[in-house]
């Protein structure tokens, strides 16, 4: 018996097509009465800057040492202006030269718009908490 809210999804005619139940219906309709064990995982720092599947050129790596903000060694790397990313993210060019210089600090949603005009995950804009800090361990 499913106790739960079933969403059916429709092909282009209006005909349902496939039905969507809560995971708890579904395995008492097959049989499972539990949910399959997680994978265990290794703990990771959301926060790393290598990403699984991402990382930082050495040219990106050396600015930030350098004292580069993230955002612009990355911006730079991409060979991009202040103005051309200000544009992407809808922002006027002053706004980026606060977010690089440390004037202002960019919210997550602006962050992430960033980070996706920059097409590098949220992470590898943030700078090193301390100056001496690597961003590669």
């Amino acid at each position: 018996m499913i106790r739960g809210p079933v969403q059916f999804l429709l092909d282009a005619n209006g005909r349902p097509q496939y039905a969507v139940l809560p995971i708890e219906d579904y395995w008492a309709l097959t049989g499972d009465g539990h949910a399959p064990e997680p994978a265990a995982e290794e703990p990771r720092n959301p926060l790393h800057q290598n990403a699984p599947g991402f990382e930082v050129p050495d040219t990106v790596r050396d600015a930030v040492r350098a004292g580069r903000h993230p955002i612009t060694a990355w911006r730079e790397y991409r060979g991009l202006s202040r103005e051309i990313l200000a544009g992407w993210i809808g922002f006027d060019e002053e706004d980026v030269a606060h977010f690089e210089d440390n004037d202002a600090v960019p919210t997550v949603e602006i962050l992430q718009m960033i980070a996706n005009a920059l097409d590098v995950p949220i992470q590898a804009l943030l700078p090193p908490a301390e100056p001496d800090d690597p961003i590669d361990e």
